[in-house]
């Protein structure tokens, strides 16, 4: 039994070096490709895990502002912000070190520090998009190879013996390899692109919608509804207009 266990990973290690060995020179950039397109992917999925880039203390006290005017939760909120180094702190800290330049200063601001977060978010997906086009064409260069491979003993084949069924047999196992190759590695690259889009997309959308909370409560003290500050505010100096 427990040789049996043995034998299957050996046999699939074994196929697989096969696998590599017999797709030909052109299998190295494939398999450098796969490397670097799981280096990404690990990378990207670390990276992007919500908590990090939306922190829970952050998103809770901007519940308590959406809630209705809170100048302890804002000031509370700025504090935050200028100490955390998610995307979301980040924002917040643009937003606070913009409340006195008016609502568009405000808005310009912290659209270009949004653009610039998501930016990063999306870092190193351009390199899987190459990967994603360059790995079966890869695959089809080998294929190329082959069949010239393939061809070329036939044409050198003179006599009654024929062509050589050995060159004719390695020519089109290289083609059928490498040609397997690239599509192994730009399927899965493919797949994993998209939903890492996805998620960037689904973050950045929430990240607007809070951004937009703070936004509406710097615009709401600035701008009162009774106009008069915020009790908290009122035995502040003045703010610029």
């Amino acid at each position: 039994m427990n040789e049996t266990n043995l034998a299957a990973p050996e046999g699939a290690i074994d196929h697989g070096v096969n696998f590599l060995t017999e797709g030909g020179v052109f299998m190295i950039p494939i398999v450098l490709c796969s490397l670097v397109a799981v280096t990404i992917i690990v990378q990207r999925l670390l990276f992007l895990r919500r908590p990090l880039l939306i922190p829970h203390r952050l998103e809770a006290v901007l519940r308590r502002l959406q809630a209705g005017p809170d100048p302890e939760g804002l000031a509370t909120l700025a504090a935050l912000a200028a100490v955390d180094p998610s995307p979301l702190g980040r924002i917040l800290d643009a937003a606070f070190q913009r409340r006195d330049f008016g609502r568009d200063g405000l808005q310009i601001g912290v659209e270009a520090v949004a653009r610039e977060e998501v930016g990063k978010m999306q870092s190193g997906l351009a390199i899987l998009e190459v990967i994603i086009t360059i790995a079966p064409l890869i695959g089809l260069l080998g294929t190329l190879s082959g069949l010239i491979a393939v061809f070329g003993g036939l044409g050198s084949s003179n006599g009654l013996q024929g062509p050589d069924p050995t060159v004719i047999a390695a020519g089109i196992s290289e083609a059928l390899f490498t040609t397997v190759g690239g599509l192994v590695v730009a399927v899965p690259v493919v797949i994993a692109h998209s939903w890492l889009n996805r998620h960037i997309e689904r973050i950045a959308s929430r990240l607007e919608v809070l951004a937009s909370i703070v936004f509406a409560a710097l615009q709401a003290e600035r701008h009162p509804p009774g106009g008069a500050p915020f009790a908290a505010a009122a035995s502040s100096s003045p703010r610029h207009p």
